[in-house]
């Protein structure tokens, strides 16, 4: 069995995508519980927005559990930006599984993202002068990933592939510009080692393990009749311009009142108007949109409460239909609403695309939930009508 460790749930749905596609059962939990089915199990500890302290108590309890288990080999899946307690919660990864280095590749080149000469590059831009310099809590403020994974903790290096000898201690961030650097780095990867790193460099240790034969040539998921609700949680511009397309299409777009936004109004109250038209919207068509209308959020605290109203307002709708789709988007939204519904284990259905992973939730089979991070784009198709029991392929 194999174990990836993620700090939210989108990025942890991304990883259990990943492995699906590679012809393994695959699932996401909230709280790990080994399980004989099971050939990936990707553990979301929901740390990335919690306290140093709070990330390391649970990341923690969570590897002493792994040190007890019988594991093929573990993954620590960080953000591809490098937000969250990165370095944290690799000392205490690496502590735990006795591990004297980590290997950390966060660049995903199929994605534009890439580390030339110790700077992080998107799309050829320097991180900082990209948006995720607006990143509510972890803006990038320097490209130096030497600056971004905040002391302290074990030593740094920034290393090519073909500089690394194998006796190093502490953190390795691997320099990577395209996909054949992520291979040698796979290469790389012994007992000695703790990987870690975005999808692309777990994809590559995938190949290197298990062999490129097994990768599935379409990503299928299940359609449904019934009631779709489309929970957006990203203020994104890219975000927001997929939901004025869908808007287009005819897909109602129920989004968050105003008074939320400004937090002086009696939540109770609005969030049951708002449930209602949401209601109101799948009664008349089978789909609804619920989205933030207003630009990024760059309050901490604001971006918080906004994610506990989607959460508040999906659970709300939930008890009073039967929905049969939940589309989260956002990793901070979907992991509040995965945890203000209850959900332990969600089993990989299938993909959209890549990364946007559709799940069945375990004890709750008639439900089928799907996770997309908020910085990837909208399949084009998702926002369409299904019919019982078709299926999606592309």
């Amino acid at each position: 069995m194999i174990v990836a460790v993620a700090d939210d749930i989108s990025g942890a749905s991304e990883i259990a995508g990943m492995g699906w596609q590679f012809g393994l059962v695959a699932q996401v939990q909230t709280r790990f519980v080994p399980e004989a089915g099971a050939d990936l199990i990707v553990v979301s500890t929901g740390t990335r927005s919690v306290t140093k302290d709070k990330a390391r108590s649970t990341v923690e309890v969570l590897a002493h559990r792994l040190s007890d288990t019988d594991l093929s080999w573990c993954y620590k899946k960080v953000d591809s930006v490098l937000r969250g307690h990165v370095r944290l919660e690799l000392d205490v990864l690496m502590k735990a599984l006795d591990k004297p280095r980590a290997i950390l590749a966060p660049a995903n080149p199929s994605r534009g993202r890439t580390i030339v000469g110790g700077c992080y590059w998107v799309d050829g831009q320097p991180l900082h002068e990209t948006d995720f310099a607006n990143d509510p809590e972890y803006p990038a403020t320097s490209c130096q990933v030497t600056d971004l994974l905040e002391p302290p903790g074990c030593p740094v290096l920034a290393l090519k592939h073909s500089a690394y000898q194998g006796r190093e201690t502490g953190l390795v961030v691997a320099e990577v510009e395209r996909q054949e650097d992520l291979s040698c780095w796979a290469a790389k990867v012994d007992d000695s080692t703790l990987a870690s790193g975005g999808s692309d460099f777990f994809s590559a240790l995938l190949e290197k393990r298990i062999g490129p034969n097994r990768v599935k040539s379409i990503s299928e998921v299940v359609c449904t009749a019934g009631p779709r609700l489309f929970v957006c949680g990203s203020a994104s511009e890219s975000s927001r311009r997929a939901v004025r397309r869908a808007q287009h299409r005819g897909v109602c777009v129920c989004a968050m009142p105003a008074s939320l936004l400004g937090g002086y109004a009696s939540h109770r109250l609005v969030t049951k108007q708002w449930s209602e038209d949401v209601l109101g919207a799948l009664r008349a068509d089978g789909r609804a949109i619920v989205a933030i209308a207003q630009p990024v959020v760059k309050d901490v605290s604001l971006a918080r409460r906004l994610a506990t109203h989607m959460a508040t307002l999906t659970e709300a709708v939930v008890r009073r239909t039967a929905i049969r789709e939940l589309i989260l988007e956002g990793g901070a939204t979907a992991e509040a609403v995965v945890v203000r519904l209850g959900f332990k284990t969600l089993k990989v259905r299938g993909e959209y695309a890549p990364g946007v992973v559709q799940f069945n939730v375990a004890g709750q089979e008639d439900l089928l939930v799907t996770i997309k991070p908020g910085s990837y784009p909208w399949p084009v198709d998702i926002w369409n009508r299904c019919r019982e029991g078709t299926s999606y392929a592309k």
